[in-house]
């Protein structure tokens, strides 16, 4: 854990570790807690079945022992559908979530729906984006190629 402040806990890519999260400097007021995920770093290889779900009941047991009532997350690369994982189920929880260069949209059966909804390219947008840019005033303009969804 680095700086003071509101707790960002990090979540590393793919091949990397806390490593990439803790040679960062964190803007002031915030507490940059990086962790490594399972199979990463100095931590223990997860279980055969390790889930979403599972790291999530993970992440709120590291949450609980830091006393964090909430925080926020980010997830730069694979470590991102993570951090959506953890907004979709901890919505008590989790203040806010940045997904960063994070890998492709998860269709996968076995994700769970909360997981799936978290991720706006997993779902059509049309009307959804709309919407929310509308209340800033903003319009959408169409695209030149087609969007793949």
């Amino acid at each position: 854990s680095v700086g003071q402040g509101v707790p960002v806990i990090a979540l590393h890519g793919m091949g990397s570790s806390s490593l990439s999260f803790r040679q960062q400097v964190p803007e002031p007021g915030v507490q940059l807690i990086a962790m490594d995920r399972p199979g990463y770093g100095d931590s223990t290889s997860p279980p055969a079945g390790y889930s979403y779900t599972q790291f999530v009941k993970d992440l709120a047991e590291l949450a609980d022992a830091l006393g964090l009532r909430e925080f926020c997350v980010t997830g730069h690369s694979s470590g991102g559908p993570y951090a959506l994982a953890a907004a979709a189920l901890l919505p008590q929880r989790v203040v806010a979530c940045a997904s960063i260069s994070s890998d492709p949209p998860y269709q996968h059966p076995r994700v769970p729906p909360e997981v799936r909804i978290q991720d706006t390219f997993s779902r059509p947008c049309k009307g959804v984006i709309d919407r929310q840019l509308e209340k800033l005033g903003l319009k959408i303009k169409t695209p030149v190629a087609p969007v793949a969804n």
